[in-house]
């Protein structure tokens, strides 16, 4: 059983100016990032949608914690640029993770962020920050793991910028009843019944990609 739960969006103006290519990223506990960069020039601007190709359509995803860029979650998304970051949230301090992603995304510039678990909640800080849509699933809304981290707030969640959740009830690690009951006074979350923490059925953040592009996005 599968359900939408629906809240208008207000998506604001915004000037989109994308420089280059990223082939690899992986962030260790060294602090180091090691990236290759590739010279390719796209510029965007609209009113309230933002122009989108599949060629220079940038995804960013943020995998959870104890995950990596092998994640089933990023692998599912279909999607031609898709980027994933190696992090090890366990031995990075909540401030250097920060700066490690707002680095990445200055010089990838995403036109969107996905997020899955403790990577969706850094998705729903960025988005906030950059003012980029993003899409989350099965969200860590109150990380426990380090004692840096504060949970999402409502300054966190009330804003213009386009977002989706995915949540699938049956994360046995997370409640997700509360979590989407929480969320759904935000944005637009699609809630199915069953599943897992790690996700049954990844392929779905497919259909919310193609949503977000269909409706914020136009060439």
């Amino acid at each position: 059983m599968n359900c939408l739960l629906l809240k208008s969006l207000r998506p604001k103006s915004k000037f989109y100016k994308s420089l280059g290519y990223v082939q690899s990223w992986d962030i260790r506990n060294s602090g180091k990032i090691s990236f290759r960069l590739f010279p390719i020039f796209v510029i965007k601007d609209s009113v309230n949608v933002i122009a989108m190709n599949s060629n220079a359509f940038k995804i960013l995803f943020l995998h959870g914690l104890d995950s990596s860029k092998e994640s089933t979650k990023f692998h599912a998304i279909n999607a031609k640029n898709k980027f994933c970051i190696d992090i090890d949230y366990r031995n990075l301090n909540y401030q250097t993770v920060e700066n490690f992603y707002n680095e990445i995304i200055e010089k990838i510039k995403p036109e969107m962020l996905i997020g899955h678990s403790l990577g969706a909640y850094w998705a729903l800080k960025m988005s906030h920050l950059h003012r980029i849509p993003a899409i989350i699933a099965n969200p860590s809304l109150n990380p426990n793991f380090r004692d840096d981290y504060q949970s999402i707030s409502e300054i966190d969640l009330e804003h213009d910028i386009p977002q989706m959740a995915y949540i699938e009830l049956g994360d046995e690690i997370l409640d997700m009843h509360a979590t989407s009951t929480l969320l759904e006074q935000f944005m637009q979350v699609d809630a199915h019944e069953g599943g897992h923490h790690r996700l049954a059925q990844p392929e779905n953040l497919n259909h919310l990609i193609q949503y977000m592009q269909q409706t914020f996005f136009r060439a």
